[in-house]
């Protein structure tokens, strides 16, 4: 019996998963800071869209608190968003 062999299967190299990063947020005064708090301090992160001037947009928030959120700006990584 003949066996087939696909040699582009073989093992490539990893691509390095590129995490989401935030840089700013807005603050209670409405107000563009630095931001402090990264994704892996939230329950749920939504990815709202791409802006020119502030980047990817995110909203946050935790589940013990689901209306209280928080907006930030960054770079949207390789997670699997929904």
């Amino acid at each position: 019996m003949t066996k087939f062999i696909d040699g582009s299967k073989r093992s490539k190299p990893k691509k390095e998963i590129k995490q989401t990063v935030f840089t700013h947020f807005v603050n209670g005064s409405r107000e563009v800071a630095k931001a402090i708090s990264q994704p892996e301090n939230y329950d749920n992160i939504e990815f709202l869209f791409h802006d020119k001037a502030y980047g990817d947009v995110f909203k946050c928030w935790v589940n013990e608190s689901p209306n209280d959120i928080t907006l930030f700006f960054g770079t949207k990584g390789d997670e699997d968003y929904e």
